[in-house]
């Protein structure tokens, strides 16, 4: 069995279900200043949430605040078809969280999970 699919399991036992949308904006018309229609896309998976550390907390400073702020929560998300992106929503318990940061725990070259930064 591939650790990806232990890696999901554990997850699927230990977390909870959500979703993420990723929303891609349409092509930018000059002609008339607006974007064109955009695609939504919507991804099931398991995430187990936890909290950030205190020497987490304001561990960098970005020079527009600290990226880590009071109330983020790290998410342990389960692989899914598509890498989730800044920017992206996961939402689990009817909460959304906006995707801050993603980094992708990797093993032969191939995503197993992610660790997701979720700010409400």
């Amino acid at each position: 069995m591939a650790m990806s699919d232990n890696m999901r399991k554990v997850i699927q036992k230990l977390g909870e279900p959500c979703t993420v949308t990723s929303v891609t904006e349409g092509a930018f018309d000059p002609a008339t200043g607006t974007a064109g229609a955009g695609t939504t896309t919507v991804q099931t998976g398991y995430a187990a949430p936890d909290k950030y550390n205190s020497f987490e907390m304001g561990s960098v400073n970005t020079g527009s605040g600290y990226t880590v702020q009071q109330g983020d929560v790290k998410l342990v998300l389960s692989k899914l078809g598509t890498r989730p992106a800044v920017g992206d929503t996961v939402t689990m318990d009817s909460v959304a969280y906006r995707i801050m940061d993603v980094y992708p725990v990797r093993m032969s070259g191939a995503d197993v999970v992610y660790i997701v930064q979720g700010r409400v």
